[in-house]
């Protein structure tokens, strides 16, 4: 199964600020939560009541499951 991938307008605004090697790792590896939307050393974030998940990158990715 496949899933869809979408950036908030902010979230896409961030990432104009960094330089170009940190964009293409981190994109990648949010595309490919598309084929596995929990990988490996995901966590779901306790103080969120959503169904919010991170994964760790070159940054922290807050990912959210709907």
């Amino acid at each position: 199964m496949t899933y869809s991938i979408s950036f908030r307008k902010s979230a896409a605004k961030e990432l104009e600020h960094l330089p170009g090697k940190f964009v293409k790792k981190i994109t990648d590896e949010i595309f490919a939560l598309a084929h596995n939307p929990r990988p490996v050393g995901s966590k779901k974030l306790k103080a969120s009541a959503e169904n919010l998940w991170r994964i760790r990158s070159t940054s922290r990715i807050p990912v959210e499951n709907k």
